[in-house]
């Protein structure tokens, strides 16, 4: 490897260019055989190519970062890495604890395989799971469709087989994302009677990263599907990799294939990341070594560990401490990762707790990334919050003005454990790990604010979901007339809240509070929401109907509670009230199989059990359409 004495050096300017120009070249000829592959494909082929695809579909690959210089090299000499290369089909599984560095490892051995992929005409597709991403990154069928997007790009007759199926959808059920969407389980199934043929002629490899950002249970499934797809293979098989990685828990029961235990192997990784760190703030001198070598043992693996306290030590040194200061400043941090993630949010000023507290929950239960602006709404709409207007808001003490102070904010409340990256055309908040939402959720949250909840996730999910609607009661959204004002926290507001409500309902929270916040009996604010969700998303299966009510809506969704609390508020009352589908409440209740409710309703003996819609159908009808498909 050249080395160069410093980035203004001729040398190394001549080469950098050197290089530049190779890419461009690379490039050009990549793309021309990108445009000849677009030319060859037929517009059917590319339709069901598109129908997979979803905009989040490589961000979690690309936020990931390269491997530090000359780590993780380590993995391409180990005795079951190579096993698995050597192997006619095979699963290696490359597990650790949290932040040992698992999805920097895989994503440098998948660079490894592009490299030789380029050389040897081989096959490759990759899905980084992300629980702190949106739906599709961080569940099956977000893989499915990112798995088979990338096989079909690459294997002819595969696309061909998937397009008539594709087709055969669009004449049957309509366009796709407007009538109807891939199912899990269809595309589960391609995939498997699929590989059995494409890899008669194929060399597949197969990468997966972050199995347990699913959920528990689902990993063991897809360990399993894993498994199945492999075993089906035959001798004479070109052949089928797949590699995944995960934690040790949830435990994966490998029938056969190779395991890797990544802090076992990387200490000679974190070692180098050290040396380079201290290299670069002029602590490489021989007082320099107790330091590192204090910090290589006590990180026991862990690489997440290393990365927050060598910035630590930096700082110290920065500062002009002393090498010994530093050793015993060094000896204070816990060598537990949880420990230290509680010892940074100490640091957070008394008096920003209870924001710092909010900004957490909001992270950990956000049906999905926030932005900058989304979050300097969130921040200060409280159910509890006096205002009545955007403007009486904005002029609070704690709202953000603009989204640069906001990430700012963010990081100071956070303590540098929620990152600020670039998502599209706007900034998300999201924590640095995963292993940071786990310790809040363990007893972080509880910590920081200082008290004891019986459920955590019920108080903050009742939080959120209040601040949502509180937000939808605004003066300004109320008096929203379509192509005015852009709301940056509407979109968010309007389609997230039942969610969050329905959580607090699962965890049998009370609920009667929706109909002060919604000004129950009156249905202003209901129509105002039907209107702003028909207008975001009118294609949603989630889309309420005009003329719903807020007894509608609470039995569509089984808001068991709120229906109660309607019941035993208000005197007289009409139970049957119609949408502009002739839908009742008992209807819903009926058709999504909302048991509970509907017996609530029935024992009323208020409700029209024989009632019709304007479709002809029944509460009855729908009970028994429901149990069908149950």
């Amino acid at each position: 490897m050249q080395r160069f004495p410093s980035r203004d050096d001729e040398e190394y300017q001549d080469m950098l260019i050197w290089i530049r120009e190779w890419v461009k070249d690379a490039k050009g000829v990549v793309l021309g055989r990108q445009a000849e592959k677009e030319r060859v494909r037929t517009q059917e082929q590319q339709d069901s190519l598109k129908s997979l695809a979803f905009p989040e579909m490589n961000v979690r690959g690309n936020d990931i970062q390269e491997a530090a210089a000359e780590t993780c090299a380590w993995l391409l000499k180990h005795k079951n890495y190579k096993a698995w290369l050597d192997q006619h089909q095979g699963l290696l599984w490359i597990k650790g604890c949290p932040g040992a560095g698992k999805s920097t490892l895989l994503k440098y051995v998948l660079h490894r395989a592009k490299q030789q992929a380029s050389r040897n005409k081989e096959v490759i597709a990759s899905f980084f799971f992300h629980d702190r991403g949106a739906a599709l990154q961080k569940n099956p069928l977000g893989m499915y469709r990112s798995l088979l997007h990338q096989l079909l790009d690459q294997i002819p007759d595969m696309l061909v087989e998937f397009t008539a199926i594709h087709e055969k959808k669009c004449k049957t059920e309509g366009k796709q994302r407007e009538n109807w969407e891939w199912h899990e389980a269809e595309l589960r199934s391609f995939l498997e009677a699929s590989m059995a043929q494409i890899s008669t002629a194929n060399r597949i490899w197969i990468y997966v990263d972050a199995l347990d950002e699913c959920g528990k249970d689902t990993a063991k499934d897809l360990a399993k599907f894993f498994q199945r797809l492999v075993s089906q293979l035959t001798p004479s098989d070109a052949g089928l990799r797949i590699c995944f990685s995960c934690r040790h828990y949830p435990v994966v029961a490998l029938d056969y294939g190779f395991t890797i235990c990544v802090e076992d192997e990387n200490q000679q990784d974190i070692l180098t990341y050290v040396e380079d760190e201290f290299k670069r703030a002029s602590l490489d001198h021989s007082k320099g070594q107790e330091l590192k070598k204090f910090v290589v043992d006590r990180a026991s693996g862990i690489f997440q560990w290393v990365v927050l306290v060598v910035p630590m030590v930096v700082k110290l040194h920065d500062g002009g401490k002393s090498t010994k200061a530093i050793y015993s400043r060094l000896k204070l941090i816990p060598a537990d990762l949880y420990r230290l993630y509680e010892m940074i949010l100490s640091s957070v000023d008394k008096e920003d707790l209870s924001q710092s507290f909010l900004l957490m929950q909001w992270i950990c239960f956000a049906r999905q990334p926030l932005s900058m602006a989304e979050l300097r709404y969130a921040l200060v709409m409280d159910a509890a919050t006096p205002y009545s207007s955007l403007r009486e808001c904005e002029d609070s003490v704690h709202y953000v003005e603009n989204d640069e102070n906001m990430a700012k904010m963010v990081r100071s409340l956070s303590g540098g454990l929620i990152e600020v990256r670039q998502h599209q055309s706007q900034r998300i908040a999201q924590f640095i790990h995963l292993s940071v939402k786990d310790y809040l959720l363990q007893n972080g949250l509880e910590r920081l604010c200082g008290s004891h909840f019986q459920d955590m996730t019920g108080v903050s999910h009742f939080r959120i979901s209040r601040s949502c609607i509180k937000y939808l009661t605004m003066h300004e959204v109320l008096s929203y007339t379509a192509g005015g004002r852009r709301f940056p926290f509407l979109p968010y507001a309007t389609i997230n809240w039942i969610s969050h409500a329905k959580v607090v309902e699962v965890k049998k929270m009370p609920q009667d509070d929706l109909l002060d916040l919604f000004r129950w009996p009156s249905n202003q604010v209901t129509q105002s929401w039907t209107s702003l969700y028909q207008e975001i998303d009118r294609r949603s299966e989630e889309c309420p109907v005009t003329e719903s009510t807020l007894l509608h809506i609470a039995s569509r969704h089984g808001l068991f509670r709120v229906i109660e609390a309607i019941l035993y508020s208000t005197g007289s009352l009409n139970l049957d009230p119609r949408d502009r589908k002739g839908q009742t409440p008992l209807m819903y209740a009926s058709s999504y199989g909302h048991e509970a409710v509907v017996k609530l309703l029935l024992e009323t003996g208020e409700v029209d059990v024989n009632a019709k819609n304007y479709s002809g159908d029944t509460p009855l009808i729908y009970a028994f359409k429901s149990e069908q498909e149950a």
